[in-house]
């Protein structure tokens, strides 16, 4: 069922207004299979489906479609990501190592983020599955945050080989740009690989401002690039990957590409204090906390 922790902090993504309202329809044990959440002030209404919030903006379905052209280059993108990671996690021994490979990054990266002590409400942007929520404490109110539902891609499942978690967790349908969750609500936030993913990544870190309490954490992971060649030289490179390959390459999912460590924290100076930068194999880890008083 869905957790009082998350009920608390959810908020309707047309006005802000809340608490919402749950009217449970069909349900488990352990879970809402059908029901929805109606907001108290502007009365409109959210699906929740195996307990989860499909909580999309308004010009935004849950299908990822979208009738608002702000969206679209993001919608294209979203559909090249699902080809990729069809592809990615195809091979169940290529699946594993890449398993393997993400936890030990995961494990790193929070132990750098030096989370409070004790019990926290912890969201995930991004959160794909909520695998993450493995690594943190049992004390971790986890709460997590994806336009893929639980992964999920609007016509199926995710691959079979991606990592689930394996402890309860609650998560939500929703993107970084409209967090569908109150000002204040969270004792720190993790944004894992997504900020190169996110139609604006200025948005979505002044939708995380919002969210954090004063002096909360945020803690980021962020690939870094190296320039592509362009031109005749990048035409060439691509037609020797062969003219039968299909899938996109993962670059070619991103909406923005990010190219130092320092080029992440200076994006993040508006919102956050940055406390601490590193590089770890080929990714940048960013721990911040919220900027108290105006930016």
């Amino acid at each position: 069922m869905l957790c009082g922790a998350l009920l608390d902090v959810l908020c309707c993504t047309a006005c802000g207004g809340r608490p919402l309202d749950l009217i449970a329809e069909e349900t488990d044990d352990e879970r809402v299979c059908i029901g929805t959440l109606a907001c108290p002030d502007c009365k409109r209404w959210f699906a929740v489906r195996d307990d989860i919030p499909r909580m999309m903006p308004p010009d935004l379905a849950s299908n990822l479609a979208s009738s608002d052209e702000d969206w679209q280059p993001w919608s294209e993108a979203m559909r090249q990501f699902l080809q990729w990671r069809e592809s990615a996690w195809s091979d169940p021994g290529a699946a594993q190592s890449r398993r393997e490979s993400a936890r030990a990054m995961h494990r790193a990266f929070i132990e750098f983020c030096a989370l409070p002590d004790g019990p926290i409400v912890l969201l995930d942007v991004g959160c794909g599955t909520g695998h993450a929520a493995d690594l943190l404490p049992e004390s971790t109110t986890y709460i997590g945050v994806d336009p893929l539902a639980a992964g999920a891609s609007p016509h199926g499942a995710p691959p079979e080989g991606m990592p689930r978690p394996q402890r309860p967790v609650s998560l939500v349908q929703g993107v970084g740009e409209a967090l569908p969750f109150a000002d204040d609500g969270f004792d720190a936030v993790l944004v894992m690989g997504t900020l190169d993913h996110c139609r604006s990544s200025e948005e979505v870190l002044a939708q995380i401002a919002r969210v954090l309490r004063p002096g909360a954490t945020l803690g980021l992971l962020q690939g870094i690039s190296r320039p592509e060649p362009r031109g005749l030289m990048r035409s060439l490179l691509r037609s020797l990957r062969g003219a039968g390959e299909q899938s996109p390459t993962a670059r070619e999912t991103h909406m923005r590409g990010f190219f130092s460590p320092d080029e992440v924290a200076d994006l993040l100076s508006a919102w956050f204090d940055v406390q601490e930068i590193t590089e770890h194999s080929g990714r940048a880890f960013v721990r911040a906390a919220v900027v108290e008083g105006p930016a």
